[in-house]
């Protein structure tokens, strides 16, 4: 068939709040029924909104948004207006640009009607215009209205990641040298597969993986075995560095901008731990992990184990962290420490639970009760005439 009959027309806004002005005057479905509607108040609705509110930013309103999709017709002859090619469009329909053409008549609508032309006299978005010929052309117009509106928008947790790319490749690269391979970017992981699709390429790095693996009793035998996803591995060293209670609630705030744990915790992690300390600690999250899921009572609980050893190290950073790298240098002490703060993990799940009265999906959003900690580590030590490893360890 060709290239189908269309037009990219850089159009300013105050042509589409006009079109979408009259098209409700005159009770025209501008939008096509196929569609989302209007989403409102929302965190996408509310950046455009706020650049096309901004005097300053507006202007760049083109480069910042994906645009507007149409269908249309046919078009008048064009010709030329004062300064601008003018191109009347028959019976346009709007497939993909609800959200964008609603937040500009969201804006333009509580301006003076003197005051609009000047204001957003700078401010253009993209227009795709795409002709319908005739009926035939149904079946692919209606796979430009489910395609164009599949996209999804972005994570703000991308946008932060990308951020600080050049500090998390560093550990990215460092961890690569011990046989793991982080996942910043989502290309990441389809990346890994093309890099390490050969089985020798494979065994090579698993076979480094695994010496460090061995020291935790976990055995790596495929590539998702090393993948260590960024936001999973800054919300398990978090555990350590804070607690559990942030740990479980706070996953949202490691990738995300302008939030305190962000800015003083993610972007600065080897700050508190060095890479074989952050890695340490993932891999005793991940063994706790694989025990967990064999349990019939979510015990022991894996970012409680991880908040509990944080516990023995107080001032958390990186150049204090002697003691912790002395910890994980022999699996018989892993092992002993481990067995001690999985018995304190499922103590505290069950003491936890019949002293408040909340079952574990509730216990794990609280704050950790400290004292009820305490008492746990006392009664081990007391009744089962047991002494505390990780101090032992961490003192000698």
């Amino acid at each position: 068939m060709g290239i189908r009959p269309a037009y990219y027309i850089i159009t300013p806004i105050t042509e589409i709040y006009r079109l979408y002005k009259k098209a409700q005057d005159e009770n025209y479905p501008l939008f096509s029924k196929n569609i989302r509607e209007w989403l409102g108040d929302n965190p996408i609705n509310k950046g455009i909104i706020n650049t096309l509110k901004s005097e300053e930013e507006n202007e760049n309103f083109l480069y910042y948004n994906n645009g507007i999709t149409m269908i249309y017709e046919e078009d008048e002859a064009s010709h030329l207006g004062d300064t601008k090619r003018v191109i009347p469009l028959i019976n346009p329909q709007i497939v993909n640009g609800c959200q964008t053409t609603n937040s500009i008549f969201q804006v333009l609508s509580k301006c003076k009607e003197e005051d609009i032309k000047e204001r957003f006299s700078k401010a253009y978005v993209l227009v795709k215009a795409l002709l319908k010929k005739s009926d035939d052309d149904n079946i692919f117009y209606e796979k430009v209205i489910k395609y164009t509106n599949k996209q999804n928008s972005i994570p703000d947790k991308i946008f932060a990641a990308n951020d600080s790319y050049s500090y998390f490749a560093r550990i990215q690269k460092e961890l690569k040298e011990r046989g793991f391979l982080l996942g910043i970017k989502p290309s990441d992981k389809e990346t890994f597969k093309q890099s390490y699709s050969s089985k020798k390429a494979l065994q090579e790095i698993l076979d480094i993986a695994n010496k460090r693996a061995a020291i935790f009793n976990i055995d790596l035998k495929n590539l998702k075995d090393i993948i260590i996803p960024l936001e999973k591995l800054l919300q398990i060293t978090l555990a350590f560095v804070q607690d559990g209670h942030a740990a479980y609630t706070k996953k949202s705030c490691v990738l995300k901008f302008g939030h305190p744990i962000y800015q003083n915790f993610s972007s600065c992690l080897l700050d508190h731990l060095t890479t074989d300390s952050a890695l340490n600690i993932y891999l005793l999250y991940q063994k706790a992990e694989i025990e967990r899921k064999s349990s019939d009572r979510r015990n022991p609980i894996p970012y409680y184990l991880i908040s509990f050893l944080g516990d023995y190290f107080k001032n958390k950073k990186a150049e204090n962290m002697e003691n912790l790298a002395n910890f994980f240098n022999d699996k018989t002490n892993i092992e002993d420490a481990y067995t001690w703060l999985k018995d304190i993990t499922t103590e505290y799940h069950d003491m936890y639970t019949k002293r408040h009265k909340e079952d574990y999906n509730r216990m794990i959003k609280q704050k950790i009760d400290e004292d009820l900690l305490k008492e746990i580590k006392d009664n081990f030590i007391k009744w089962g005439k047991r002494e505390d490893p990780i101090l032992r360890i961490i003192q000698s």
